[in-house]
């Protein structure tokens, strides 16, 4: 054999070597296989049904050290709600048990099974949030009415959002239309398909929206990308920066907020993911980070902790970032 032609053989498998190393299939190294999350979660439903909801958060609680349970545990509150309201069948009883934990999800997962079962859903979706006064507390709530109304309407996006738009406060609307969206971009696929996802245009479909509610379609669309993408958050600022112009800054805070799900426990990971090429980038990231730790913990003052951990320049955008949203705690 020619002496170069060795060569260059040999070299070709040295180098097909060290790409079989690096090369990891999505679903092995950033998220859990189907088997591992039906496995976690039929252990929680099942202390659900034994114990009580606040056993089963507690035990989501220590499992979420592992980032990989972090990033899936919005969806494993969903799935303890829904069995909380099966047992006691009373929105208030199951609402004793609730926890912020995840982003609400328990709360969300109970207003689901709420809407499945109404004989009246006119009348849940204007009385069941009428219990809480705080504007915090009320921003949940109609968050998660969004979640219901997805489920209630088997995903069907347009009509879930003209239920939104039956509110009278914005507020209230863009709440609603927040949890509609997070349903739709973060939808089991294989129980619960969608028919608004793309997997070529993963923010679809924000551009054909009403401008009123893109804010909060591109807001949650990273949760799709990331799902596509296999966690890869860098890849997804740049995709940010490839959307509608108006709408960047609102994609990157989105996919900030998907940043301290999944390293909620390592704050300083997710500081550093924040770390983007430009100042203004930079800040929209934080002020996901922040959006998502204070719909964890619901403190105002964990909030200024954390902060104060970040250096200076990323602590002053992180401060500002808790302080605009003060109001929303009094």
């Amino acid at each position: 054999m020619n002496k170069k032609l060795a060569v260059a053989i040999t070299a070709l498998l040295v180098l097909a070597v060290i790409f079989y190393k690096q090369y990891k299939p999505i679903n092995q190294s950033n998220l859990l296989s189907s088997v591992e999350y039906s496995h976690i979660k039929n252990e929680l439903l099942d202390v659900v049904v034994i114990k009580n909801p606040t056993e089963a958060l507690s035990s989501l609680k220590i499992k979420m050290d592992n980032p990989l349970v972090s990033s899936r545990c919005h969806s494993l509150t969903h799935d303890i709600g829904h069995v909380a309201y099966e047992k006691y069948k009373d929105f208030d009883i199951a609402m004793k048990y609730q926890d912020d934990i995840c982003g609400g999800g328990y709360l969300h997962g109970i207003i689901e099974r709420v809407f499945k079962d109404s004989s009246d859903i006119n009348k849940e979706m204007n009385t069941i949030c009428k219990r809480y006064t705080r504007e915090d507390d009320l921003d949940k709530c109609y968050h998660g009415v969004g979640h219901g109304f997805m489920y209630y309407t088997n995903n069907d996006l347009p009509k879930s959002l003209s239920m939104c738009s039956e509110y009278r406060s914005n507020q209230t609307k863009i709440s609603c239309s927040e949890g509609v969206f997070m349903e739709n971009f973060g939808t089991d696929t294989v129980d619960h398909p969608s028919n608004f996802l793309d997997s070529n245009n993963p923010a679809y479909p924000c551009i054909q929206q009403n401008i009123f509610y893109k804010g909060s379609c591109y807001f949650y669309a990273p949760i799709y990308y990331l799902s596509l993408h296999d966690d890869n958050y860098q890849a997804g600022f740049a995709w940010c920066q490839t959307l509608e112009s108006s709408f960047k800054m609102r994609c990157t805070s989105g996919m900030g907020s998907r940043v301290m799900k999944k390293y909620i426990t390592q704050k300083d990971i997710a500081e550093k993911i924040c770390l983007l090429k430009n100042k203004f980038e930079t800040s929209a990231c934080i002020d996901g980070l922040v959006s998502y730790y204070l719909l964890q913990n619901n403190s105002l003052n964990l909030a200024r902790e954390m902060c104060n951990d970040f250096n200076d320049e990323d602590k002053v955008s992180c401060l500002n970032s808790v302080t605009k949203r003060e109001n929303l705690f009094n």
